[in-house]
């Protein structure tokens, strides 16, 4: 197991361990998706509750760090760091886009043996062209061509 694939396991273990539901995006679920993109973080997206950010909190216990705020007051997302375990808790994900919708196009893999529900490819392609920063613009040509490419098998395997 390479260490993307530890940290994604690590993330999710914990995640089901607090019992917060939640979905992998940004370039790490690209990753999963096939994409050869590089990430040091984990990108979850949670809904935001008060119960939700409780866990998150309880999260943090479990690594024995805290909860930061990196971009406070103009982001929507939590940070949890340990060592080389970077989680990023999502509160918003594309043009606001509900969770439920997100879920319901979602998928479930298996990542060093823990269940992690994966965001879309299409989803994760929506949500950085919304974002509109650069890093998230410059993976956007791989991330389509990962797209494509795995329509066209699926096309061929019907």
């Amino acid at each position: 197991m390479d260490s993307r694939e530890q940290q994604v396991a690590r993330a999710a273990a914990l995640a089901s361990r607090v019992r917060l539901e939640c979905i992998l995006v940004g370039n790490s679920g690209a990753w999963l998706h096939g994409s050869p993109v590089v990430t040091e973080d984990v990108d979850l997206f949670v809904r935001d509750t008060p119960r939700n950010r409780q866990k998150i909190k309880k999260f943090a216990r479990l690594l024995g760090t805290d909860v930061m705020e990196p971009f406070a007051p103009l982001s929507n997302m939590l940070r949890v760091q340990k060592d080389e375990l970077i989680v990023d808790f999502i509160f918003r994900f594309g043009h606001d886009w509900k969770f439920e919708s997100v879920h319901s196009r979602s998928e479930t893999r298996k990542v060093g043996g823990q269940a992690v529900k994966l965001a879309s490819l299409p989803d994760i392609i929506r949500a950085k062209k919304a974002a509109g920063c650069p890093k998230d613009l410059a993976a956007l040509p791989m991330l389509e061509t990962v797209l494509r490419t795995k329509q066209e098998i699926e096309k061929e395997l019907k």
